[in-house]
């Protein structure tokens, strides 16, 4: 059985907001409140609506988490990327195509910022090395000094997503 939240942890950002819910009628709406108060008010149709809405939002947060985080990163790994897109992936965290797109999950958002941190530099340093070469590897460690630790604990990461966003 779905709940709903009534509290939603994006650890990558260190932020957790508490979520209250309104019936009212008209359509489902969110208002983001200061000091990280969300309320979700309109008729609710069911709860998977719900948190499908809640889902919509937090894309939206990871979006620009994810894009400023990147652009930062990229300040001292200096590569041209031609496009950063965050999206739902059916595999994995992120990928980096042979175009020079670089892809990342939204649901980075709920990792810890240490992870996060290191697949993005992952993704990066694919631009110059599009494969996990020991060039690639050497390149992810002048960026990540716990790349092997980083690495091992992205395998078993999707345990930070809560189980309502599944």
């Amino acid at each position: 059985m779905i709940k709903l939240p009534k509290k939603i942890y994006l650890t990558a950002m260190g932020k957790h907001w508490s979520v209250s819910y309104a019936h009212t009628p008209g359509k489902l709406a969110l208002i983001e409140f200061p000091h990280c108060k969300l309320v979700i008010y309109g008729k609710h149709h069911s709860k998977r609506a719900v948190i499908k809405f809640l889902l919509k939002w937090v894309k939206f947060k990871s979006l620009g988490y994810l894009s400023a985080l990147s652009i930062k990163l990229n300040r001292k790994i200096k590569v041209k990327y031609k496009k950063l897109r965050v999206r739902p992936l059916t595999a994995g965290w992120g990928r980096c195509a042979s175009d020079k797109t670089i892809s990342l999950n939204y649901y980075l958002i709920f990792l810890p910022p240490m992870l996060v941190r290191h697949l993005i530099i992952h993704e990066l340093c694919h631009i110059r090395y599009l494969d996990h070469s020991p060039q690639f590897w050497k390149e992810v460690a002048k960026y990540d000094k716990g790349w092997k630790k980083n690495k091992e604990s992205l395998y078993v990461a999707d345990i930070y997503i809560p189980k309502w966003a599944m």
